[in-house]
């Protein structure tokens, strides 16, 4: 069942000369918003080369090496290890008096809240002006961060009360992976999609510890009277590990511990997995999670591009405004006009960085364009001469 949704309605006016002013704001922060996303899109390119080339430089190097005992011939190399992950004491949640067998215990705490959501709908004017009406949306959901209502358009009636449970981290000091230490890098890069079911019998110590309503369901504990009606402040909480058991990493050795190993082309490598998995599927995992990250980075940044040509255009509209119907022309003019700009600047940079970040792969994809053009001229020119040339055309039409 649903909560019910509050609105408050607000109607603000905003003349022509403060259309224009606001306007004049964004012709100097479009252009710098394109030169910055340039820049990034350029960085972005040199990170992707950079950790490309330094996971195909650790897949060279790399050596399997047991979990026990550790040898001291490969001292500074970079080892792919597989074995038992332990510690010696259990971690533990002593705010809820949860223990868990695992090397990292992570604590999730969710708290039922108002949050405010609106949606503006504008009208223009003649004249210039223009008229916004925004509705403000409230609803009640759970949200692991605090929401200041404080804030909101109608703090009143939708008051959050403070967050005083927060998330909480719990590393192991003493983690091992056979006879390795795992030292904190290490364990952090380990995968967290683990979820510790909490066991029902430690609702009455945790309501009798926290002094309020607990019961747990779906593994999680939940403060609150009636976790399938919960109230404003009310908490979730849930715990994530990465257990005791096989475990996989590929570090540099220093000594008996595990850590990371700075390649030549500038990163340092550093991976882990939970469960047996080989060296060559942990670099092909990294490789591909670094195209993934550079695709949505480009992403990012292409679409910052076009926002800051937006901006840039927006005194053309605010002018064109004085006349309703002009302004939309002209609104729908700039956006195509950024549009087009951004697919021709957000790819360039992209190019140019492909040719100072990897030289011979621009040159050698220019020179397979180049040639796949001038294969496509000479069929095209070849069929022309094939043509007979002095061919007659269709004859008179009798009527």
């Amino acid at each position: 069942m649903s909560d019910p949704v509050d609105t408050y309605t607000e109607v603000t006016r905003r003349s022509w000369g403060d259309k224009i002013a606001g306007s004049l704001i964004g012709l100097v922060l479009g252009p710098l918003l394109v030169i910055g996303a340039c820049i990034a899109l350029f960085w972005n390119e040199g990170r992707a080369v950079q950790t490309a080339r330094s996971l195909t430089e650790g897949a060279s190097v790399v050596v399997d090496v047991a979990a026990s005992p550790v040898s001291l011939a490969n001292q500074g190399l970079l080892v792919h290890v597989t074995g038992e992950m332990k510690a010696s004491t259990k971690l533990s949640d002593p705010d809820f008096g949860l223990t868990a067998d695992a090397i990292r215990l992570i604590r999730d705490v969710a708290m039922y809240q108002w949050k405010e959501d609106s949606k503006s709908e504008t009208r223009k004017n003649a004249g210039g002006s223009e008229e916004t009406v925004t509705t403000y949306t409230y609803k009640r959901e759970w949200s692991g961060r605090p929401i200041d209502s404080s804030k909101f358009k109608e703090p009143g009636l939708h008051e959050n009360p403070p967050m005083t449970i927060r998330d909480r981290d719990v590393i192991s000091r003493d983690a091992t992976l056979g006879a390795f230490r795992l030292g904190e890098a290490a364990i952090r890069r380990f995968n967290t999609d683990t979820r510790l079911e909490v066991e029902p019998s430690i609702a009455g110590a945790v309501q009798e510890k926290l002094n309020r309503p607990a019961d747990i369901q779906v593994g999680q504990i939940y403060l609150s009277d009636d976790p399938g009606s919960p109230r404003i402040g009310d908490y979730r909480v849930g715990y994530r590990i990465v257990p005791v058991g096989i475990g996989s990493v590929v570090a540099r050795q220093t000594g008996t511990e595990l850590t990371g190993y700075p390649t030549k082309a500038g990163d340092v490598i550093l991976l882990a997995h939970t469960g047996s998995q080989s060296a060559a599927d942990m670099f092909k995992a990294a490789q591909d999670e670094n195209r993934v990250l550079t695709w949505i980075l480009r992403a990012v940044f292409t679409m910052l591009v076009f926002i800051g040509f937006v901006f840039s255009t927006r005194i053309l509209v605010a002018l064109a405004d004085v006349l309703p119907f002009v302004g939309n022309l002209m609104q729908a003019t700039t956006f195509a006009a950024a549009l087009a700009l951004t697919a021709i600047i957000a790819p360039l940079t992209i190019a140019i960085a492909w040719l100072f970040y990897r030289p011979l792969i621009s040159l050698g994809v220019a020179a397979g364009g180049a040639a796949l053009a001038y294969g496509v001229l000479r069929l095209i020119a070849a069929r022309k001469a094939m043509a007979p040339a002095g061919a007659p055309g269709p004859g008179p039409v009798r009527q």
